[in-house]
């Protein structure tokens, strides 16, 4: 009973149109997101002939089979690597979760030739992780390296400032002398 419901509902959903607000086509800022049309003039809340469809009861999909994935199974949502160990059906991995428990998490479901849901192909998720992390890595390197040459050149900077501000402090003094010189001389 179960697998025919999912065969209807699977049907059935190809032919379901694509709920979307009433203007949102027009306007950018109003988001491809259902919200009721509550106009006094509005023709989508009077359903007029040729006007966009609004969700409806016969819409649904059977009772039995509502809320499962299209292959029939119970999302689970999994928030830890340890998580994987008890499961022996597919998952979802929470949005929530950041990428270095996302990449043990993809690994233990390599394991156990668990399928994720929302992870298309398991073998190129993880390469592109790694290469991102590489790349992040080499980042952080010249980064490090651009911040340690600007130190050591601040720190030049303020070495030839001191020794300006010496010599100028001497060429004080060379002017001092060479003006109490000349008036010696003149007296």
């Amino acid at each position: 009973m179960n697998a025919k419901h999912l065969a209807t509902r699977n049907k059935l959903k190809r032919k379901k149109p694509s709920f979307i607000r009433q203007d949102a086509h027009k306007r950018k800022r109003l988001g491809w997101k259902w919200r009721r049309p509550r106009g006094i003039h509005s023709k989508m809340r009077e359903q007029q002939k040729g006007r966009r469809a609004s969700p409806r009861i016969g819409y649904g999909s059977p009772r039995d089979v509502r809320g499962l994935t299209r292959e029939g199974f119970v999302p689970i949502m999994v928030h830890r690597p340890e998580d994987v160990d008890k499961l022996q059906q597919p998952f979802i991995i929470a949005h929530t979760v950041g990428l270095k428990k996302r990449v043990l998490i993809v690994k233990k479901a390599l394991e156990k030739k668990l399928r994720i849901l929302n992870v298309k192909d398991l073998q190129a998720f993880l390469t592109s992780v790694e290469q991102s992390l590489k790349l992040r890595k080499q980042g952080k390197s010249t980064r490090r390296s651009a911040k340690n040459k600007s130190q050591e050149d601040s720190k030049k900077a303020a070495a030839k400032s001191e020794k300006k501000e010496e010599s100028v402090e001497e060429k004080e003094q060379r002017e001092k002398e060479e003006k109490k010189k000349v008036l010696e001389a003149k007296a």
